[in-house]
């Protein structure tokens, strides 16, 4: 009897040991389980720890002069404090709309959500990784853009995990967020940088038609994140539409990183006085598109019908020479003495050393065919379903990106932050 009664105490010892185990792990399940991804029934690897909670810095109501179809309502940006998304915002919130933007702020910039010294929308600093906490700023919107991303191309190339991470997670964590909380429309923006490998059509564009075939690191996650939109769009009836932004130039685009977008590092330079370094002979072609031509073509796909299931170029449908662009500048800010160094197009990615260590290196043949690559994108069917054609002229463009980034660099002295690193020497 006494066994017996020994017996059964141990069995509830061991049954108690075993509950408090259980309700341990759910509240902290240990650190080796997490590193194996292994965490209690809906929760996210080590969500709570690794975000901080959503904050919102200021909320301003929208303006009433606007006659859009969706006036007062809630239009929410990922990438919010970037370049392109709060020049949307600004103009959306013009326009009578209810701006919510979100960014975590790693690549976004506060002063980009203050235009002629006011603020505007809803301002939420917060991860798009951090899906479940959003939900407040999300649900019953109108329309969600979601453009955030980790976008430059070496960085992605140098961390592929978080590049992955950031552009293929978190757009199907926006997704799914949009399809559960009543989000009308989602639109995806995506890049021209997709036609990596894409031959163009027989009038030397390129176009939505053409089968696609990236190899590097981001334009393969946006390829990723179109074909999560498309599969979402079928499985669950959702209205969405894919933008492929070509190069997108004008006011507030970023001049402060290591590796910037060609247009804002020439002026940058060329205001300075400083020699800029550019890669080739400078006679390869791209296709320019200023924001305020993107911006209208988006506010015709969060409000045309004719938009929804479709992808669009959004490109000017024509090319302009890296010499060209660097003369128009050097023109207009009195510079032309001031003649830029060539450097092989092999050293492009020379300040990210990590693409090159290992037994297998990048391939340098990928690097001289990326920098020395022409792109024209074709629009046709932006312009024959929606009815949109870019208005803004490259040297109309390029001389209000020298004006604004006068003022900009300006205030940076001001402040005295003057040291603007560049990956290129």
């Amino acid at each position: 009897m006494e066994m017996r009664r020994a017996a059964r105490v141990n069995v509830l010892v061991v049954v108690a040991i075993l509950l408090a185990a259980v309700l341990l792990y759910v509240q902290r399940p240990p650190s080796f389980l997490r590193w194996m991804c292994l965490t209690p029934l809906g929760e996210t690897a080590s969500q709570s720890e690794r975000f901080a909670p959503p904050k919102t810095l200021w909320s301003v109501p929208p303006a009433t002069s606007a006659d859009l179809p969706g006036r007062g309502r809630k239009v929410v940006i990922t990438g919010g404090a970037g370049f392109i998304g709060s020049q949307l915002g600004w103009f959306l919130h013009n326009e009578g709309f209810d701006v919510v933007l979100i960014d975590n702020m790693k690549f976004g910039y506060q002063d980009n959500l203050i235009v002629d010294g006011k603020k505007f929308g809803t301002v939420v600093v917060a991860d798009v990784l951090d899906a479940k906490r959003l939900v407040p700023f999300i649900e019953n919107a109108f329309v969600m853009f979601h453009f955030a991303a980790l976008s430059a191309l070496p960085v992605c190339q140098s961390r592929p995990q978080e590049a992955m991470e950031v552009n293929v997670g978190g757009t199907a964590a926006m997704l799914e967020m949009a399809r559960l909380h009543n989000v009308e429309r989602f639109i995806f923006a995506s890049t021209s940088a997709t036609y990596e490998n894409t031959a163009p059509n027989d009038e030397g564009r390129l176009s939505e038609n053409a089968t696609v075939d990236p190899h590097l690191i981001y334009s393969l996650t946006k390829l990723q994140g179109e074909e999560l939109v498309r599969a979402m769009a079928k499985s669950y009836n959702m209205d969405t539409v894919i933008l492929r932004f070509f190069n997108v130039y004008g006011p507030h685009q970023d001049f402060r990183r290591l590796s910037p977008p060609f247009t804002s590092y020439i002026v940058r330079e060329l205001i300075a006085g400083h020699r800029a370094i550019l890669h080739s002979n400078g006679l390869q072609r791209r296709d320019y598109v200023h924001v305020d031509d993107l911006m209208r073509l988006c506010v015709l796909t969060m409000t045309s019908t004719k938009a929804v299931g479709y992808t669009f170029n959004v490109a000017s449908g024509e090319s302009y020479s890296v010499n060209e662009m660097y003369e128009i500048v050097a023109k207009y800010v009195n510079r032309t003495d001031v003649v830029p160094e060539y450097h092989s197009a092999e050293r492009f990615w020379d300040a990210y050393p990590e693409l090159f260590q290992g037994r297998r290196p990048i391939d340098k043949k990928i690097l001289i065919k990326e920098v020395n690559k022409n792109s024209r994108g074709d629009n046709s069917r932006a312009a024959d379903r929606l009815g949109w054609v870019p208005r803004v002229t490259m040297q109309k463009g390029l001389h209000g990106l020298v004006d604004y980034m006068r003022e900009a660099l300006r205030a940076l002295r001001t402040n005295g932050d003057t040291d603007l690193k560049t990956a290129w020497v």
